[in-house]
């Protein structure tokens, strides 16, 4: 009897932790894809959020300035600054923006006859320069964006991540390579992380999640932080260490395929956690080679910028083009933004686990 009662708390034990693990990766899943999100009369991108939840005021929209503050504006058109760790989503009732639209929208038919005339003439310069990114995607892709992709029903928003995580990702089917780079800064440590792989036998994907802790290493050593970080707890960052980043993955989907397909162009947004699904399975769950990614960060700092390099070329990274899927397990580095093609690497194996 007291072998089958402890085999019975074992099983049980499992079954918890697959079901938390579950929810917290497919806290994404919800909004399968980002779709290009409406605008206010200033320009600036709304996402909707908190259907179903009875803590936010009736059709709650965030909006992010080009100041990078978040606001709320309710369904009356009154503006409150949103302060997304506040529990219960308790807004402050201080207007920020009282009645912006009503503001704009009059304004609007003075400027543009000054305008139009204008247009012609700048059309021409503008018009030539967009196909050069388009296809490099990692040297001068300079289009602003204010928009802040923020998902509150995932729970590492709320509740942060650690490697455990990842170690309990097959138990859910959820097949998965990662890269995890640790250092330390601003009195911190970080892990920046990039995920690509099968979700639950129903779709493949890729993410990049930005992650921090505020008991930095005691050295600062790259190996050693890394070392440290692997134990450690991590909270998700503020809207305010939110970065800019943008993602494309593309799949072989069998093994004697000559050129891959395209499945994600998740294009460049500012982030905690960009997150990206498209229906398909692996032609084999243990080999996620077959997915090749691109990702792109863009940093606050060069100095942030640099450490996340070193851990880039502590995995084995070499600095050299992005232009094409085919050049992969490099980086490039343009200012403060860093471009990085990956198909093979695995922490795991590169961690000897």
């Amino acid at each position: 009897m007291k072998k089958e009662y402890t085999k019975t708390r074992v099983v049980a034990l499992l079954s918890v932790l697959v079901f938390v693990f579950t929810l917290v990766l497919s806290g994404c899943s919800i909004g399968k894809k980002f779709e290009k999100p409406k605008t206010d009369s200033d320009g600036n991108d709304i996402i909707n959020i908190g259907e179903g939840d009875s803590n936010l005021p009736p059709d709650a929209q965030i909006v992010v300035g080009s100041d990078g503050q978040s606001y709320l504006v309710d369904g009356q058109g009154n503006s409150y600054v949103y302060n997304p760790s506040s529990p219960n989503y308790d807004i402050p009732v201080t207007p920020v923006q009282p009645a912006p639209t009503p503001d704009v929208t009059p304004e609007q038919p003075d400027p543009t006859p000054d305008v139009t005339p204008e247009q012609p003439d700048p059309t021409p310069d503008v018009t030539p320069e967009q196909p050069d990114p388009t296809p490099g995607t990692d040297e001068e892709e300079t289009t602003e964006s204010t928009t802040t992709v923020y998902n509150a029903l995932a729970v590492q928003r709320k509740f942060g991540f650690n490697k455990a995580y990842d170690n309990f990702a097959g138990f859910a089917n959820f097949y998965l390579d990662t890269i995890r780079v640790y250092f330390t800064y601003d009195n911190r440590d970080w892990l920046i992380e990039f995920w690509k792989g099968e979700y639950a036998m129903a779709s493949v994907g890729c993410e990049i999640g930005f992650y921090y802790n505020n008991s930095p290493s005691s050295d600062t050593n790259a190996p050693l932080a890394a070392s440290l970080g692997e134990k450690k707890h991590f909270k998700a960052v503020e809207d305010k260490d939110a970065m800019f980043c943008s993602m494309e993955l593309w799949q072989y989907v069998k093994s004697t395929d000559a050129e891959p397909v395209k499945r994600i162009d998740f294009g460049r947004r500012r982030c905690w956690w960009a997150a990206s699904f498209e229906n398909g399975v692996l032609e084999k769950h243990s080999d996620r080679t077959s997915l090749v990614m691109r990702g792109m960060i863009e940093f606050p700092t060069y100095e942030m910028m640099e450490l996340f390099v070193n851990g880039l070329e502590e995995r084995g990274f070499k600095e050299g083009s992005t232009s094409s899927y085919k050049n992969v397990e490099r980086y490039t580095v343009s200012g403060k933004k860093v471009t990085v093609n990956w198909r093979y690497y695995d922490e795991d194996r590169f961690q000897g686990n």
